[in-house]
């Protein structure tokens, strides 16, 4: 069966040059908002849910093709989905550290890094928190072309990848993850950010090559929970509509798609994971 990728268009049209490699929920957000800020065009997870269908197929395919199929995604498959954008951060550039060194040895690297354990408590609060949606459950078999293709992404990655509900797994794979980075990636190409030091113009700039900007660095931490709630709701309203339409068709019963709207503009009843 042909791949997502297969049939996608794109190209690369500027060289990818900073790479960051931390997990999620390791200050990633300030940096992309950092790295745009600087004038990069960066990619986070953030841009695969804005780009709606093919963002979360990309995602989902690449994920599976390493973790599951056991084929990776190499430059080939990396230029044609992110190709536009010249640095990359978050999900989906921490599941490639290998890859993405291979493909782009020239590129310089940033790995974010935070107390194990308080990553770990960050994870429940977000991500693995959204495995236990049931309107968003609910919502993935009525979108099987946006919805549903996350959902069980993010799934994967809970149960998968991080291994809960066992907290020690989890903590291991984070752990190794950043002995990884620091193993595989050469000093002089890799610039380490302590989220409990603070993520400073000052340590990101003369690593880059930039001038240090007269403004503050952005902070994921500090308007994150806005941004991702606008993110969310652009995300999610298409699928709401679907999902209505076709409760209202199936159903004799229209109160079901009444409800769902309801819950739908409930406060926090469709939050993305970051």
């Amino acid at each position: 069966m042909a791949r997502f990728i297969d049939r996608d268009n794109g190209v690369r049209t500027k060289p990818l040059q900073v790479i960051c490699v931390g997990m999620c929920r390791t200050g990633t957000l300030g940096m992309y908002w950092a790295l745009n800020g600087l004038g990069y065009r960066t990619y986070h997870v953030v841009e695969a849910l804005q780009d709606g269908e093919r963002g979360v197929n990309l995602m989902k395919e690449a994920y599976e093709a390493k973790y599951v199929d056991g084929k990776p995604f190499g430059r080939e498959e990396f230029d044609k989905w992110y190709g536009q954008y010249d640095a990359v951060c978050d999900v989906p550039a921490c599941w490639f550290v290998d890859e993405l060194y291979a493909a782009y040895p020239d590129a310089k690297f940033i790995l974010t890094d935070r107390d194990p354990d308080a990553w770990v408590r960050s994870m429940h609060n977000t991500a693995f928190a959204f495995t236990k949606s049931r309107m968003v459950q609910v919502l993935s078999w009525f979108d099987q072309r946006r919805v549903g293709p996350f959902w069980d992404l993010c799934l994967k990655i809970t149960f998968g990848w991080c291994g809960q509900p066992d907290d020690s797994y989890t903590r291991n794979l984070y752990c190794e993850h950043v002995k990884h980075v620091k193993e595989t990636i050469p000093p002089e190409q890799l610039l380490y950010l302590r989220l409990e030091e603070g993520i400073t113009w000052e340590k990101i700039c003369p690593f880059l090559g930039q001038p240090i900007p007269d403004k503050p660095i952005p902070s994921g931490t500090k308007n994150g929970p806005d941004f991702f709630h606008e993110i969310g709701q652009n995300f999610f309203n298409r699928a709401i509509g679907a999902a209505m339409k076709r409760w209202l068709v199936y159903s004799s019963v229209p109160i079901g798609a009444a409800g769902m709207w309801y819950l739908h503009r409930q406060p926090g009843a469709l939050r993305l994971p970051w």
